[in-house]
């Protein structure tokens, strides 16, 4: 199986739905989620670049952004409560550091704290109903 296969065919890379669990392996860990974050790093530049302190302009995107994240590495966490092996520790222990430093420039990210900053203060923030904020 080439490189390429792996990565196209990676069902780590499907972000929705039921997972198919059958074809996780853990040689599929690492490649996913270094094709993952790259593209996840890339959507939080553009989004830092052009962000609209709006519902639909900033948490909108950030969901998107961090649904897919949270949906690959929910399985990756989770077969290693259910399926742990050798390999699979391995490439979680190469991977997670990465997946954590990913999260922290997320959480840290100055422009979106600004946006985030500058919707609470605006009048589009009273129109939103209180089941959003959860």
């Amino acid at each position: 199986m080439s490189a390429s296969t792996i990565l196209f065919d990676n069902p780590l890379l499907q972000g929705t739905g039921l997972p198919p669990f059958a074809e996780i392996k853990p040689e599929r860990v690492v490649p996913a989620f270094k094709q993952l974050l790259a593209e996840l790093d890339d959507q939080l530049a553009a989004l830092e670049a052009n962000v609209e302190p709006t519902w639909e302009g900033l948490v909108k995107p950030l969901e998107k952004l961090t649904e897919r994240l949270t949906w690959s590495w929910g399985i990756v966490n989770h077969l290693m409560g259910v399926k742990n092996s050798p390999e699979l520790r391995e490439a979680h222990q190469t991977i997670q550091p990465q997946v954590i430093q990913f999260i922290n420039k997320l959480g840290q990210s100055q422009p979106i704290y600004n946006a985030f900053k500058v919707l609470r203060a605006s009048d589009s923030w009273e129109t939103l109903e209180p089941a959003f904020f959860f």
